[in-house]
C-alpha cells in the first residue's frame, strides 16, 4: 500500500510531469494507437531508468551526479532514482520523434475534399522507422535537454527543488557535456530496441494525411520547452533562458517552413494558357508522385546547423556572476565517514575525500532549512567546496575548503570501519 500512497503523493507533488505525461498518451494513441504507445512508454522508461540507474554507480552513460534524496517520503523513488525523473523521459522521447517526423516524413498529395493550410505527410512504415529519423530524434531529445538540465539543476530557486547535482559541473551552465551524450545515448537505445517492433506489430491504417495527428506530439515538445524557458527567466537567469530560445528558434522555423501550405497561385482566364497550365500539372504530379518516397530539402539541415552555432555562441566560455562562481566551485556528493568541527571525510565513487571545515561553513538539512543540525556519519551530502590558496595555507589546513554542506537524513548508509585496536 505504501508504493500506491507515494505515487498519489507524487502526483500531488508533481502535477505538471503527469500533465505532460496526459498529453503524451493521448497524442501517441491518437498516432500510432494503444498497443505501440504501452510498448512505447515501457522501453523508453526501462532504458531511462538503467541508464540513470547505472550513472549514479559508474558515470555511464550521463557523467557522474547523485540524487541526494531530499524528497524521499514526498514522492516516489526506486532505487535512489525518483518516479517523476525517469517517466519524464518517455514522453519528451515521444515528442522529439514527432518533431522528427514533421521534418523527415515524406509529402503526400492533398485530396481537394480535405484541404488544409498544412501540407500532407504521409506516415510511411520505411521513414518512420528509418534511421535518419532515429538519430535525428537522439538529436532532438538531447537537444532540448539543454534548456531543461541547467534550470533543473538550479531546482532550490523554484518548486522543484534540490533534487541533484554533478560532481563536476560542466561548461554549460554547470552541466556536464557528458549529460548531453547521456540523453542521446537513451534516445538512440530506446528507439533502436522499439523500431523493429514497430514493424512486426499489424500494420496500422493511416488517414492519407497524419500531419494533424503529429501536430500534438510537437506540442508538447514546445510545451515542455515553454514551461522550462519559463522557469528560467522567472528565477532570474535571462541569459541562460535567452541562450536557450536562440538554439531552438531555427528548427522552430524550420516545421514552419516544411508544414505551411503556399497558396495556390490564380487560375489563367485564357483557354490555351488552361490546357498549357493543365498538362504542366499533371506532368509534375506524376514526376513528384514517383520521387515521394525519395523526397528530400536541401536546405533542411541548414536551421539544425545554424542552432548549434547558435548554440556555442550563446554559452559563455566564462560565465558572469553567479556562473562564474557556480565553474569554480567543486561539488562532492557522497556519505559522510567522519566529521568535526575543522574538517569532514566524504566517501565518493572516487575514492574518500576530506575538507576543511571553518565558521563560515553553511550546513543546510534538506528536510529542515530552518534548522542549525550539523550532518552525521551516514548521511548522504553534496558538498560545495572552493580551492584555498597554497601560498596562504596554514598547518593543517586542507586544499578544498567546504563553503556549502547540503544533507540528508533521510537515509543514512552505515559505513564500515575497521575495529580500533586498544592499547
Amino acid at each position: 500500500m505504501e508504493i500506491f500512497t507515494l505515487f498519489f503523493k507524487t502526483i500531488l507533488f508533481r502535477p505538471y510531469v503527469f500533465v505532460f505525461l496526459a498529453a503524451f498518451l493521448f497524442s501517441a494513441i491518437q498516432l500510432i494507437g494503444w498497443p505501440r504507445t504501452w510498448r512505447f512508454w515501457l522501453i523508453s522508461w526501462a532504458t531511462a531508468f538503467v541508464c540513470e540507474f547505472s550513472s549514479t554507480r559508474t558515470s555511464i552513460p550521463f557523467g557522474w551526479y547523485n540524487y541526494n534524496g531530499s524528497t524521499v517520503g514526498q514522492e516516489l523513488y526506486f532505487s535512489n532514482v525518483p518516479f517523476m525523473a525517469s517517466i519524464s523521459f518517455s514522453f519528451l522521447l515521444y515528442a522529439a520523434y514527432s518533431v522528427a517526423l514533421c521534418l523527415l516524413l515524406p509529402i503526400g498529395q492533398s485530396a481537394a475534399s480535405i484541404r488544409t493550410q498544412l501540407k500532407p505527410l504521409r506516415f510511411d512504415l520505411s521513414a518512420r522507422t528509418s534511421w535518419p529519423l532515429l538519430l535525428l530524434t537522439a538529436f532532438l531529445f538531447a537537444f532540448v535537454d539543454m534548456v531543461i538540465d541547467p534550470v533543473a539543476l538550479r531546482g532550490d530557486r523554484w518548486f522543484l527543488g534540490k533534487i541533484y547535482d554533478y560532481t563536476d559541473p560542466g561548461f554549460h551552465f554547470g552541466v556536464p557535456l557528458a549529460n548531453y551524450v547521456g540523453w542521446a545515448v537513451v534516445g538512440f537505445i530506446s528507439l533502436a530496441i522499439y523500431f523493429p517492433l514497430e514493424r512486426r506489430l499489424p500494420a496500422l491504417s493511416p488517414p492519407q494525411s497524419v500531419t494533424l495527428r503529429i501536430l500534438p506530439g510537437v506540442g508538447l515538445y514546445y510545451g515542455v520547452l515553454a514551461f522550462n524557458l519559463s522557469m528560467t527567466f522567472w528565477i532570474g537567469e535571462s541569459f541562460m533562458g535567452m541562450s536557450g530560445l536562440l538554439m531552438h528558434l531555427p528548427v522552430m522555423a524550420l516545421l514552419i517552413i516544411r508544414l505551411a501550405e503556399r497558396a495556390a497561385a490564380p487560375p489563367p482566364t485564357d483557354p490555351v494558357v488552361i490546357r498549357k497550365e493543365t498538362l504542366y500539372s499533371e506532368e509534375s504530379q506524376v514526376k513528384r508522385h514517383g520521387s515521394d518516397s525519395e523526397e528530400t530539402e536541401p536546405t533542411m539541415w541548414l536551421p539544425l546547423i545554424v542552432s548549434i552555432t547558435c548554440l556555442f555562441i550563446s554559452t559563455p566560455r566564462v560565465a558572469d556572476g553567479a556562473d562564474q562562481h557556480a565553474l569554480s566551485t567543486q561539488h562532492v556528493l557522497g556519505t559522510v565517514m567522519a566529521i568535526d568541527a575543522k574538517h569532514i571525510e566524504v566517501k565518493t565513487p572516487k575514492g574518500p575525500i576530506e575538507l576543511q571545515i571553518n565558521k563560515k561553513t553553511q550546513f543546510k538539512d534538506q528536510h529542515s532549512p530552518q534548522s542549525t543540525n550539523i550532518p552525521e556519519v551516514g548521511d548522504r551530502v553534496i558538498v560545495m567546496a572552493t580551492k584555498n590558496d597554497k601560498k596562504s595555507l596554514k598547518k593543517g589546513d586542507l586544499l578544498l575548503l567546504a563553503t556549502e554542506i547540503h544533507f540528508s537524513t533521510a537515509k543514512r548508509v552505515p559505513i564500515s570501519r575497521e575495529p580500533v585496536p586498544v592499547e
